[in-house]
C-alpha cells in the first residue's frame, strides 16, 4: 500500500528534502527541482514557512518515505517526485492527488522523466507544452571572469528591504519573508548584491546543499536602469567562482521557456540546457479512475 500523507511536522519536510537530495545524488549533472528549491518555495512564496503543511505531501510505502508532492489548490497545479525502483504505482499517486484539486488540473514534469509523463497520459492528461527551460553549469569548466570595477558583496540584513523591492516589490510583507528566510535554519547561500554608486543595483542568490555539493540559482534580479551594463553577468560569474572555490560541482537554474534574454545570459556564463519542464492538463470532469486499494490519502494521527 502506498499512502499520500499530509505534512504534520518538520520531520515530514525533512523527508521531502531527503527524497530530492537522493535524486540529485543519483544524477548531479542533471537539472533537478533540488532540495534548495523546496526551501525557496517554502520561505519566499505564499504567507510564510507554515504554508508547506498545506501544500506539501509525502509519499510513503513500507520502505518509508519514497516521494513527495506539492499541490497548489487555488491554481489546480501539482508536481511530484518518486525515487526510482520504489514500487510506487504512479497512476495511483496521480489519481489521488487530483482528488484534492478541481476544475482544470495542471501537472508539471521534466521532459526527461518519461515514466511520469507516460503515467499522466494514461490517466487522460494531455500535453500543454513547455513551461520552463532548465540549465546546469558544471563548475569544473568554470573560468573566473574579470568583473571590472563592479562592487560585489555579500547580502546583509540591512539590504533585505532593497533586495525584496528589486525582486518582488516594495510590500513590507516581502521584506519580512526575505528576512525570515535569512534567519531560518535552512538559509545556506551565496547571496550577493552588486552596488552602483552605492545603490543596490542587482541581486543573485545561490542556494547551496552541502551534502550533494550542488547549488540552485534562484534569485536573479536587476534594476531596470542598470540592465545591459554587464552587472548581472558579473554578479553571477562571481557567485559561480565562489561556489567552485568552496568545492561545489554543479549549479541548476530554470527560467520561462520564452525568456530568451535570461537563457542567453545563463549560457554566456557557462550554463547549458539540461531539460525542460512540461505541463500536462486534464479537466476534473474528465474523471481519473483508480482502484481504491492502490493508494490512499490520509492524515497522520
Amino acid at each position: 500500500m502506498t499512502r499520500v500523507l499530509r505534512l504534520t511536522d518538520e520531520r515530514d519536510f525533512l523527508a521531502m528534502l531527503d527524497v530530492e537530495r537522493e535524486l540529485v545524488r543519483r544524477a548531479p549533472q542533471r537539472w533537478h527541482y533540488h532540495p534548495c528549491g523546496l526551501v525557496y518555495n517554502r520561505y519566499l512564496f505564499g504567507d510564510g514557512a507554515d504554508d508547506v503543511f498545506e501544500y506539501g505531501r509525502v509519499i510513503e510505502t513500507r520502505q518509508g518515505v519514497v516521494g513527495y508532492a506539492q499541490l497548489e489548490a487555488d491554481d489546480g497545479l501539482f508536481m511530484f517526485r518518486v525515487l526510482p525502483h520504489s514500487g510506487v504505482r504512479l497512476g495511483g499517486v496521480i489519481a489521488r492527488i487530483t482528488r484534492e484539486l478541481s476544475g482544470k488540473i495542471v501537472a508539471e514534469v521534466t521532459e526527461s522523466d518519461t515514466r511520469q509523463s507516460a503515467a499522466l497520459r494514461r490517466q487522460g492528461f494531455r500535453e500543454l507544452g513547455t513551461s520552463r527551460i532548465c540549465l546546469v553549469c558544471n563548475l569544473a569548466g568554470h573560468v573566473d571572469r574579470d568583473i571590472g570595477e563592479t562592487d560585489i558583496r555579500a547580502v546583509t540584513d540591512d539590504d533585505a528591504e532593497r533586495v525584496a523591492a528589486i525582486g518582488v516589490g516594495t510590500d513590507a510583507r516581502n521584506t519580512a519573508l526575505y528576512r525570515a528566510f535569512m534567519r531560518s535554519p535552512y538559509y545556506n547561500a551565496v547571496d550577493l548584491v552588486a552596488r552602483v554608486d552605492g545603490d543596490v543595483a542587482a541581486h543573485v542568490m545561490f542556494l547551496t546543499d552541502d551534502e550533494t555539493r550542488t547549488a540552485l540559482l534562484e534569485f536573479v534580479v536587476c534594476e531596470e536602469r542598470y540592465r545591459r551594463r554587464g552587472v548581472t553577468k558579473a554578479l553571477i560569474s562571481q557567485g559561480l567562482s565562489q561556489l567552485k572555490q568552496r568545492g561545489f560541482e554543479y549549479v541548476c537554474v530554470s527560467t520561462g521557456f520564452s525568456n530568451a534574454a535570461a537563457i542567453g545570459l545563463y549560457k554566456s556564463v557557462g550554463f547549458a540546457q539540461s531539460d525542460r519542464v512540461i505541463q500536462y492538463s486534464i479537466q476534473k470532469s474528465s474523471g481519473v479512475t483508480i482502484h481504491e486499494n492502490d493508494v490512499s490519502v490520509v492524515r497522520r494521527a
